[in-house]
């Protein structure tokens, strides 16, 4: 029964092993109920054979004491063999009882060997634990350098954005700059050119060469490095001019009586004229008058328009002073549609 309760006491002791020690231990657990039925079967024998001599025994007891010995003599050798029987039990029993003895031996080391491995898993217990409060800290630095990153990345964003900000409006003073530049380039070019042009009109007042002018018409091209009259010389050479006019459209009197010569001569040297038709003397006279009298009130072009009026041989020995001042008249205007359109532009 100590036994037994033994066996019950690590059973219930070794009821939960790791996994690598399971199928030794349930091995054990087998032999341990094998030999637990053997012993009970044994025992049952050994109760029963006892159970027969005792009754043998009790047989003989009560029978007479007359031929006892023979008796004595016939049982002898059935308690001979009983006792052997006995002491082959007792073997049995003890080898039996070494053999559980070396099983709880066993059973003890298994124990022993849980122990270890208990003891092993408590120092493993501590080492998670250890880590477990590395990783915690850790966590917890890992979480000051993600907060710390965050505040870098949004200061250097706040500061990218600054940037961003400085940089166009820094782009956009550097745009305006150089509209501004632009613009002054511009005026400067304007100015340059206007100088140029008012250079160019004041040599075409005293008579100078104008020089080389970018894009000039042909007005202007033609007084680049010749010189052009001037108003003065062209009031100056009118005179002879108009006479060279008037003698060019007298009529030929060659062949003529006195008298016809007389009064032609007579008509040419007396004009009668209503407005700008002339009623007597030379056709000529009126459009060279009115021409003369418009230039010495400055008005060369309205001097120009009215020697329109000549014709024929008048107007051909007229035809050289005209074409001077056309020439004159095309080169102010030139200067003065150039400067115009600068203004436009400048506008």
């Amino acid at each position: 029964m100590i036994l037994a309760a033994g066996l019950v006491w690590l059973w219930q002791r070794h009821a939960a092993l790791p996994g690598g020690q399971a199928a030794p231990v349930a091995a054990l657990r087998a032999e341990v109920a094998g030999l637990r039925a053997t012993l009970a079967r044994q025992h049952a024998a050994t109760a029963a054979t006892l159970a027969v001599l005792a009754q043998r025994a009790t047989t003989l007891e009560q029978r007479p004491s007359a031929g006892r010995p023979e008796q004595s003599a016939t049982l002898a050798p059935e308690l001979d063999a009983a006792n052997g029987r006995i002491t082959a039990l007792a073997r049995q029993t003890a080898a039996l009882t070494q053999q559980l003895a070396a099983l709880s031996a066993q059973v003890g080391g298994l124990s022993q060997h849980q122990d270890g491995a208990a003891q092993q898993l408590g120092g493993l217990a501590q080492q998670v634990a250890t880590q477990g409060q590395h990783l915690a800290a850790s966590d917890e630095r890992v979480a000051a350098l993600a907060a710390r990153r965050d505040a870098r990345a949004e200061a250097t964003q706040t500061a990218v954005t600054t940037l961003r900000q400085d940089l166009a409006a820094q782009q956009a003073t550097v745009a305006t700059l150089t509209r501004q530049v632009a613009a002054l380039a511009k005026a400067s070019g304007q100015i340059a050119r206007l100088a140029q042009i008012q250079a160019a009109r004041a040599a075409l007042d005293a008579g100078r060469p104008l020089g080389a002018l970018p894009g000039a018409p042909p007005a202007l091209a033609r007084f680049a490095t010749t010189a052009p009259p001037t108003e003065a010389a062209l009031r100056l050479a009118f005179p002879t001019a108009s006479r060279a006019a008037l003698a060019a459209s007298r009529p030929s009197t060659a062949g003529q009586p006195l008298l016809d010569r007389l009064w032609t001569r007579a008509q040419n040297l007396v004009t009668v004229r209503q407005g700008d038709r002339v009623i007597l003397g030379d056709p000529a006279a009126a459009p060279l008058a009115t021409a003369a009298a418009r230039l010495h009130a400055g008005d060369l072009a309205g001097a120009v328009a009215a020697l329109g009026a000549l014709e024929g041989s008048a107007a051909a020995a007229m035809a050289p002073w005209r074409d001077q001042a056309q020439a004159v008249l095309a080169a102010r205007a030139a200067l003065d549609r150039a400067a115009a359109d600068l203004a436009g532009t400048d506008g």
